[in-house]
């Protein structure tokens, strides 16, 4: 995955199978490009904070390279506008003994897409928990493609989905281990929520391995907010506002509680409030 000029969206390709059918064949001009780079043995926190405007089918790129022994905790956070249109590359290479803790909060959008590529070389950690959501009758997708090259290399994720009425989410996570990739392990799990009519969410965890040394595991799981469960705590004394919250709230703290911080944990939970 380079720096192109456009991306093209091409039915066929894993990466838009679950995209609606009218973006095949669209190109997404790319609008921004950007790197992040850590030095070797270096440690950092960096959040990224997306509140895009554009209407036009839009791409950007960001390419983060990390040297031997580093650490960087990223998060971020794109909230968007229901007309929003586009498509976000990240292109991640983690060196000899580095480790990427990624969190990823994506909210809203006519088509809201971020496709991360990872590589991981020998005694690299790729540690990932996201949330996203779509209430305007749109589409979000978050997508990784993560190549295990290194032995002892680590890969966890942990991924949820929320889907409003007539709008849906989309997480796949295509992971492939080397042959030479020995005493690797990958962990991917999947929770989705859907909270109205017509609400869609779509799950494809996928992992393939050329190595017998690697321990894998992954699921996934999608609850539906329905009549009977608002039922059952209205006899307990709440209302239909209250009992829905608090069945979101619940579903969302399984993954807001990896926050580290206060202040960020906080920014991601007003970030995703109830409509």
């Amino acid at each position: 995955m380079g720096i192109q000029s456009f991306l093209q969206a091409e039915k066929g390709d894993p990466d838009w199978l679950f995209s609606p059918d009218e973006y095949f064949g669209k190109q997404f001009k790319l609008s921004e490009a950007n790197t992040v780079e850590l030095k070797e043995g270096k440690k950092d926190q960096v959040v990224l904070r997306h509140t895009p405007t554009e209407k036009g089918l839009v791409a950007k790129h960001l390419k983060i390279d990390l040297r031997d022994n580093s650490q960087l905790d990223l998060f971020v956070l794109n909230d968007t506008g229901a007309k929003l249109q586009q498509v976000c590359l990240y292109d991640i290479h983690l060196r000899e003994g580095s480790t990427l803790n990624l969190g990823i909060f994506v909210k809203g959008g006519k088509f809201n897409k971020h496709i991360f590529q990872v590589e991981l070389d020998d005694g690299a950690n790729f540690s990932n928990f996201g949330y996203m959501n779509n209430n305007d009758s749109g589409d979000t997708e978050v997508i990784f493609k993560v190549f295990q090259k290194g032995a002892e290399s680590l890969c966890t994720q942990l991924i949820a989905g929320e889907a409003g009425p007539n709008s849906q989410t989309v997480y796949q996570s295509m992971v492939h281990i080397d042959a030479g990739a020995e005493v690797v392990e990958t962990g991917i799990e999947n929770i989705n929520i859907v909270t109205g009519p017509n609400g869609k969410c779509y799950s494809r965890p996928d992992v393939t391995s050329e190595n017998e040394s690697a321990k894998i595991r992954y699921g996934s799981q999608t609850a539906f907010i329905d009549e009977s469960m608002i039922l059952y705590l209205n006899s307990k004394g709440l209302g239909d506002t209250e009992a829905r919250n608090l069945i979101l709230q619940g579903f969302k703290t399984t993954v807001f509680n990896l926050i580290q911080g206060d202040d960020l944990k906080t920014e991601v939970a007003q970030m995703f409030e109830s409509d």
